[in-house]
C-alpha cells in the first residue's frame, strides 16, 4: 500500500509553484553563465543555451516538454539545473552565432 501511495505521489504533475520555481532556476542558471562569460549574448545565442539545458532536463526525465514534469522528477531536475554547464557543441555553436 505504501509503495502505491508513493508511486501515486511521484507521478503527480508538478504544482504550479514548483514548475515556476524550476523555470526561474533555469533562467537564473543561464543568466549566471552569461554573466560569468562577461560578454553579451544575442537572442540566438541565448536560445541555444535554453535548448541545451531543456534538452538535458528532457533527457534525464524522459519527457517531451517541461510541462510534463512529475513530482518524482523535481529533485533530479533541481540538481541538474544547479550543476548545469553548456555542452561543448553548444559553446561552439554560440561562437558561430556571434
Amino acid at each position: 500500500m505504501d509503495s502505491r501511495v508513493t508511486d501515486l505521489e511521484d507521478n503527480q504533475f508538478l504544482a504550479p509553484g514548483e514548475y515556476n520555481y524550476l523555470s526561474k532556476a533555469i533562467s537564473k542558471t543561464i543568466n549566471n553563465f552569461i554573466n560569468a562569460q562577461q560578454t553579451g549574448l544575442n537572442m540566438k545565442q541565448r536560445r541555444e543555451l535554453y535548448k541545451d539545458i531543456n534538452g538535458g532536463v528532457k533527457k534525464i526525465t524522459g519527457i517531451q516538454t517541461r510541462s510534463q514534469l512529475r513530482e518524482g522528477d523535481f529533485q533530479n531536475v533541481q540538481d541538474y539545473v544547479s550543476n548545469w554547464v553548456p555542452s561543448t557543441a553548444t559553446l561552439a555553436l554560440i561562437k558561430q552565432l556571434a
